[in-house]
């Protein structure tokens, strides 16, 4: 029996970094959540009722400080501070609005994927098309009533795949993709189990769909680990379908498409808030360190010295500053304070300079609350843009090609696709000084003024082209023209200088 469930040694190796990236992102319960995975027991090997409740208040009190969650939602931002360029066929219309059949636009599962990319270092896109309709007519594909769509897949969920080389060109032959499914619902309650769809060529080159479920039993699984049943032997596929295109002929390709941080092959990328994700867990740490001590000897302790029994049977002593302390003779009183334990905090202090020189969105300017330097500045944001152009780039020719491949399915020719993802971020490559040395370069002629405005869209602060924007400065000089003529007391005195 085929082992189905078998995942790539490649996604095995970056199983926990995906993990990791994940619960960090979804936050202080997550993590918290984990326990030891992520804040180890100070003494685990005392096991007693005493140390365990001492490890629970240990987590308790430690503070996860999400910056990594602050960075991903920053970096969507960017990307999605302006709307995706769209343009698509008529025939696939319809999935501007609702892309996956569930009603989320494309729009929307691209943020879903790009959120995904920035976790798990790709994801992957499935375009599909009811299999149950035979003999479709066009008027049902211009109703929308049978319609292709698209499915995202996070990298944790794409276990499995295989490429093919004819020629000069590579292509998958298998992709396998673990998926949910409603496995009871009886109207209020339901239960989901785990299948997994695998998409390969078959012996005669066509595509070839095989879906896999294992009876009532649910295959366990987490983002970790997988542990099928009956050594991952699934029998006969629970369903087959042979997807055919528009003119009913079989499809020789996949119509599955990767996304990745490096490239848009399959190979799992590392996702860029890896390192800031291990950071924060490093801050987690020394967090959970610092409360603790705060908790344990933050107090100062009142210290007697000189006291009787006797004398402490017939004495109350108040304390603060109403209250007086009456002692016997040679008696003494003092606080005994802790000397601060700093090295938790500075070494927190230190993780969060080290944030910034990652590139990560904190609610301060730094760790001392001083602004980075302007070179400091440009470096973040020239290298944060260049990650992000590349990252969002590769976003938009995957979904393109799910697009096309949408395409086949209800129209005989290919049109002309365009979903481009928004890389004019909102982060200027410039400092006010640098935008003021170039103004004055240009007004002294230092240089032309096609040279002057191409800087200036080099460091994201002009946007138009040259004539576009020429067009809209000449437009909005005769509009303030036509207002100061019907306002003639808007007018300036005009001094002539003939005669003097």
């Amino acid at each position: 029996m085929p082992n189905v469930s078998f995942v790539h040694p490649e996604l095995k190796r970056k199983r926990f970094i995906y993990s990791l990236v994940s619960d960090c992102v979804e936050g202080d319960h997550k993590i918290k959540e984990r326990k030891t995975k992520y804040l180890p027991m100070p003494d685990a090997t005392n096991l007693s009722n005493d140390n365990i409740q001492r490890y629970k208040d240990y987590l308790k009190r430690a503070i996860f400080y999400n910056v990594t969650k602050a960075t991903y939602a920053g970096l969507i931002g960017q990307i999605f501070a302006k709307d995706p360029e769209i343009n698509l066929p008529t025939t696939v219309a319809m999935l501007e609005k609702n892309a996956d059949g569930t009603g989320n636009s494309l729009t929307q599962l691209s943020k879903d994927g790009i959120g995904k990319l920035l976790e798990g270092g790709r994801f992957g896109l499935l375009s599909d098309y009811p299999t149950t309709i035979e003999d479709l007519t066009q008027s049902q594909i211009d109703e929308g009533s049978i319609r292709p769509f698209i499915k995202i897949y996070k990298s944790s969920d794409i276990l499995n795949w295989r490429t093919k080389i004819v020629g000069s060109e590579t292509f998958y032959s298998l992709v396998v993709l673990r998926e949910k499914f409603v496995a009871f619902d009886d109207g209020f309650e339901f239960k989901e189990q785990w299948q997994f769809r695998v998409l390969w060529l078959n012996k005669s080159g066509d595509y070839q769909v095989d879906i896999y479920r294992n009876g009532i039993q649910v295959v366990e699984t987490d983002s970790e680990t997988i542990t099928p049943i009956a050594n991952g032997s699934f029998g006969n596929p629970w369903l087959t379908v042979i997807p055919k295109d528009f003119n009913g002929h079989t499809i020789k390709r996949i119509p599955f498409e990767f996304a990745g941080c490096d490239n848009n092959d399959a190979k799992p990328d590392m996702p860029i808030l890896y390192d800031i994700a291990v950071l924060n867990i490093g801050h987690y740490h020394n967090s959970a360190d610092y409360e603790e001590s705060v908790y344990m000897v933050g107090q100062p302790t009142p210290v007697f010295v000189g006291l009787s029994e006797e004398w402490a049977e017939k004495h109350t002593i108040g304390l603060g500053s109403r209250g007086a302390i009456p002692l016997p003779l040679n008696g003494s009183a003092s606080l005994l304070q802790a000397a601060p334990n700093t090295m938790p905090m500075e070494a927190m202090l230190h993780k969060e300079s080290q944030f910034l020189a990652l590139g990560a969105k904190l609610v301060t300017p730094s760790a001392g609350g001083q602004a980075k330097t302007a070179t400091e500045s440009n470096i973040s944001n020239v290298t944060e843009t260049s990650i992000l152009s590349s990252l969002t780039n590769n976003a938009s020719e995957a979904f393109e090609a799910a697009i096309e491949h949408c395409l086949q399915f209800v129209q005989s020719e290919l049109s002309d696709v365009t979903f481009k993802l928004n890389t004019n971020f909102a982060i200027s490559a410039m400092t006010d000084a640098n935008r003021a040395q170039l103004l004055n370069e240009w007004l002294k002629g230092g240089i032309s003024k096609t040279e002057y405005r191409n800087n200036l869209r080099a460091g994201k602060v002009q946007l138009l082209d040259d004539q576009a924007s020429q067009d809209e400065i000449d437009q909005e000089t005769l509009d303030s023209f036509a207002i100061d003529a019907k306002n003639p007391a808007n007018k300036q005195p005009v001094v002539s200088s003939v005669g003097k």
